[in-house]
């Protein structure tokens, strides 16, 4: 059994949010930024805050791919400054719920063995060709879906539950893994066979999932 190891990123920051993947690594921590300064005095005497503010910013590490080479911390600018109610992690994707609802995705839209459906729920993949070289998608929002409250990702599939109770996924649809249609993994489709059920969270694991 492996003993947990504190990592280290040399500042004082704080770590609110973490994700792990198959092979990388997604936090969200707290910021320092420089308050300017108002009427003549520093923001900073007036707050109390010794020059600084809070805000927040997520980075990963690691590869999201086999034919990447692994990545030191890398900012992700399209959620900096955001409010984040979760970050989760599939095995070669992330997902970033913000707090009003919007559902950023980022990673690989593919995973090590071809996905059959668009990993970040974007719709059609770019054609690859053979031998080329995929690179990490910038965080994206994904359109079409209501305000989400809860997102849960697997291997090859993520599952998000909406205020309303709906449900929706998307991904590789081998087994069953989105209960579901197959017609169209590439984006958001809503499951049927839960209409009228009002869900608040969802579970996955490889093929597998649950809702309650």
């Amino acid at each position: 059994v492996s003993t947990p190891t504190e990592v280290a990123f040399g500042d004082s920051e704080r770590t609110l949010k973490v994700a792990v993947g198959l092979e990388f690594i997604a936090v969200q921590r707290t910021w320092s930024i420089p308050l300017p300064p108002r009427d003549g005095a520093a923001v900073a005497a007036h707050l109390g805050s010794g020059g600084t503010g809070k805000s927040a910013r997520v980075s990963w590490a690691g590869r999201f791919s086999d034919d990447w080479q692994p990545s030191e911390l890398r900012e992700v600018p399209e959620l900096c400054g955001t409010k984040l109610a979760a970050l989760t992690a599939g095995a070669f994707h992330c997902c970033a719920l913000r707090d009003d609802g919007s559902l950023y995705v980022f990673g690989h839209e593919y995973g090590a063995d071809e996905s059959n459906g668009n990993l970040l729920g974007l719709g059609p993949r770019a054609t690859r060709f053979e031998g080329e070289r995929s690179f990490p998608h910038a965080a994206t929002r994904v359109e079409g879906l209501p305000p989400v409250i809860s997102v849960a990702a697997s291997t090859y599939s993520t599952v998000a539950i909406t205020t309303d109770g709906r449900c929706y996924s998307w991904g590789d649809c081998d087994g069953g893994a989105l209960g579901r249609s197959s017609v169209n993994n590439d984006a958001p489709g809503l499951l049927e066979a839960l209409r009228g059920v009002r869900a608040c969270a969802g579970a996955l694991s490889y093929t597998n999932g649950a809702v309650a």
